[in-house]
């Protein structure tokens, strides 16, 4: 698989689009921090007058609250790094021409993964550069928290996830839901690109995170079951349990493997 590693890692890095997408993540981050500091300065409160670096987090802070962009704009930027590979190739009519030289069911397999963990360190690494800049800026540990004020006296609320890990180490905390909200990206990256193999449409591989998360939220949201919620499992500060998030995430993957395996097992491999 060394040759279908190396053709897509070489093609993603020929995409203006994989630029593009390292762009728009880093500079969310970045603005984030901006408007942490121009809120801070706006109350005239820093440090042990204000949340930690670890509650002014992106993923965490509900003050200068970016849910709404991490959950609607990110996992469509995230898509444009690979998820389109196949959609481009079949619209410049070079997709036959590549499968004589790579194997078409290896690769299928490969830029699955690569999107998966691409779109991981892409996010991961975005939101610590977002944690580090905080924590330099006001400080860490729990001096003031989000739901129970002065960090003294603490004591973790069951229903929220990690919450006692929040209380006994804070930048362990954030580190962990870094972790877990990146491999949501990273799948519903690889999502798309397995749609794609079955919708020759750019739009519709770029809005399948958006699609995907929607139904979901729909069902369960019917059924009552608001703790399997993908919008609740991106935001961390959320009432749900990391069995929640297992059941969820292995959901995902059992979906992305069975379109793959229909895909590959298909005799006809050329478009």
């Amino acid at each position: 698989m060394l040759r279908e590693v190396k053709y897509n890692i070489k093609y993603m890095l020929t995409k203006k689009e994989f630029y593009l997408t390292l762009l728009i993540v880093f500079l969310i981050n970045l603005v984030h921090v901006f408007l942490c500091i121009n809120e801070s300065l706006r109350l005239n409160q820093f440090y042990e007058e204000f949340f930690t670096g670890e509650y002014q987090f992106i993923l965490y802070n509900v003050n200068v609250n970016f849910q709404t962009l991490l959950i609607i704009i990110l996992p469509m930027v995230c898509t444009m790094v690979l998820s389109d590979a196949s959609v481009i190739e079949n619209k410049l009519k070079t997709t036959n021409m590549i499968f004589t030289r790579i194997n078409y069911r290896k690769n299928i397999i490969i830029r699955c993964f690569l999107c998966f963990i691409i779109t991981f360190l892409i996010c991961m690494i975005g939101f610590l550069l977002n944690y580090i800049l905080l924590k330099i800026i006001y400080g860490s540990g729990n001096y003031i928290t989000l739901t129970q004020g002065v960090g003294f006296d603490l004591q973790p609320i069951p229903n929220f996830f990690l919450d006692s890990i929040r209380i006994a180490n804070p930048t362990l905390f954030i580190m962990l839901i870094t972790v877990c909200v990146s491999i949501l990206y990273g799948v519903l990256a690889s999502l798309s690109y397995v749609v794609s193999l079955y919708i020759k449409n750019k739009i519709i591989v770029y809005f399948t995170p958006i699609i995907f998360i929607v139904l979901i939220d729909m069902i369960f949201n019917k059924l009552e079951l608001y703790s399997f919620s993908i919008t609740t499992l991106l935001q961390p500060f959320g009432e749900f349990g990391i069995y929640n998030y297992l059941l969820c995430l292995i959901c995902i993957i059992v979906l992305i493997s069975l379109l793959v395996f229909i895909k590959i097992k298909k005799k006809d491999v050329l478009i």
